[in-house]
């Protein structure tokens, strides 16, 4: 992190994080609704304890396999963009999902790919968050934001 980055960090961007992070509490709510809403289909659709595991697996091992090497990238690559990609990533892969359902054309092969897919992005999707914060954040207020953010991410998950 560069001195330019962390003199930036004032009021007026901490008011952008705090934005930001309102945006972020819903998403991550929004996201684990879906992921918890998914697996309960594929337990009562299939009614298989291989097909729950299954999903449970690539949804959460995605992101787990992910989160290995993405902060390397989030170091490397424009946070801003990469936020806007793996988001949209993740939005496209729910939509379609969502259209699968609506078309009630569904199946668990499906369902286990779009679940892989949405696990990678939040994979990315968390290192590059946690990047932002000391950008945004003036130095006073980081250890309230980083409590914040850990006690938020913990009841969403």
């Amino acid at each position: 992190m560069s001195e330019v980055e962390v003199k930036g960090a004032d009021n007026k961007s901490f008011g952008m994080y705090m934005l930001f992070f309102s945006g972020q509490i819903f998403s991550l709510l929004g996201s684990s609704i879906v992921q918890f809403v998914i697996i309960y289909w594929i337990t009562i659709t299939t009614g298989s304890a291989l097909y729950l595991g299954l999903s449970a697996t690539l949804g959460f091992g995605s992101t787990i396999a992910v989160s290995l090497f993405a902060g390397v990238f989030v170091d490397r690559w424009n946070r801003k963009y990469l936020l806007g990609i793996v988001d949209g990533l993740e939005a496209a892969a729910t939509f379609i999902l969502v259209y699968l359902f609506y078309i009630d054309t569904a199946n668990i092969i499906h369902v286990l790919v779009l679940l892989t897919v949405r696990g990678a992005m939040q994979g990315f999707h968390e290192p590059a968050v946690q990047a932002i914060i000391p950008v945004m954040v003036p130095k006073d207020r980081l250890s309230k934001v980083n409590s914040l953010t850990y006690l938020v991410s913990g009841v969403t998950f």
